[in-house]
């Protein structure tokens, strides 16, 4: 198995992230079997913990949670942009996702870096209509990696809706917009069948929760969208297209054989693909 270990930044601890940068290590430490990850950072909750600008449906005048103020935040994302971390800052609210931006934007203007590729968690769940178009522009100026959850659309029912002028998920709108977003399970937010790459793609291109609502359902993907983004987009967010995410000469010799071909199946179908065969490094490790 190949695994890539991330760091958690625990909220309001600063010299958590000061003993790891003493140690030297940066993003990319390590071989294709263990690697060094990403620095995560926790910046709000989600549902009601989510950080907002309006207040919650429901609630009166709450607005989410922070874990560190701006100025705490911002010290801690320049540390370790300058020693070489890639990171992913968890953002579900509008709120928390600027002021992820702000950080971004000020650590990259103190010590530029090309190709950073810093991330933002839960970016596209739930887009504010209103201001979206100057969230996306600044997405893109600094070069910042969407992450949205398509599993989490398996939940969008009744209550869980968001209020009225927020797009759910909107994968579509990012992949429109020239973003590569990767795709990921987050299974201690969601459900274990998440771990099944066929459930969040298949939440992406029917757009259908457990009830049968269909979740704005021009945000759809086609699946080839939603392959990538478990592929090639996946490989990107983590600085290993060269040699992973798709099958070439010269990449790591790691590929499944399905049972049949998701392209030509009906989507209703796709959660029903079985893996008949696993290969990793060259070698058969799993036959059905």
């Amino acid at each position: 198995m190949r695994l890539s270990i991330s760091y958690f930044i625990g909220p309001g601890y600063a010299f958590e992230l000061d003993d790891l940068l003493r140690t030297g290590l940066r993003t990319g430490f390590g071989d294709d079997w263990l690697k060094v990850g990403a620095v995560k950072v926790i910046l709000d909750g989600a549902g009601v913990s989510a950080a907002t600008y309006d207040p919650h449906p429901g609630t009166r005048n709450h607005r989410g949670t922070l874990s560190r103020s701006p100025e705490l935040l911002a010290t801690q994302v320049l540390a370790a942009h300058k020693a070489g971390w890639q990171i992913w800052i968890h953002a579900i609210g509008d709120r928390a996702q600027d002021i992820a931006l702000d950080a971004f934007e000020a650590a990259l203007k103190l010590a530029p870096r090309a190709d950073a590729r810093h991330r933002i968690e839960h970016f596209g769940n739930a887009v504010v209509l209103k201001t979206a178009e100057e969230r996306y522009e600044r997405m893109a100026r600094s070069k910042i990696i969407p992450v949205p959850e398509a599993s989490f659309l398996w939940a969008s029912t009744g209550g869980r809706r968001p209020r009225p002028g927020v797009t759910s998920y909107a994968i579509k709108s990012l992949i429109e917009r020239g973003f590569h977003p990767p795709g990921n399970s987050d299974t201690l937010g969601t459900m274990t069948q998440s771990i099944n790459p066929w459930f969040p793609i298949s939440r992406a291109v029917l757009r259908i929760a457990r009830d049968g609502t269909e979740v704005d359902p021009e945000e759809a993907i086609s699946v080839m969208d939603g392959i990538r983004m478990h592929t090639i987009w996946a490989a990107e967010s983590g600085f290993e297209e060269k040699i992973k995410g798709s099958i070439e000469v010269g990449k790591l010799a790691d590929l499944v054989v399905i049972s049949e071909d998701p392209l030509s199946i009906s989507p209703d179908h796709i959660l029903g693909l079985r893996c008949e065969m696993t290969v990793v490094d060259g070698k058969i490790a799993f036959r059905h």
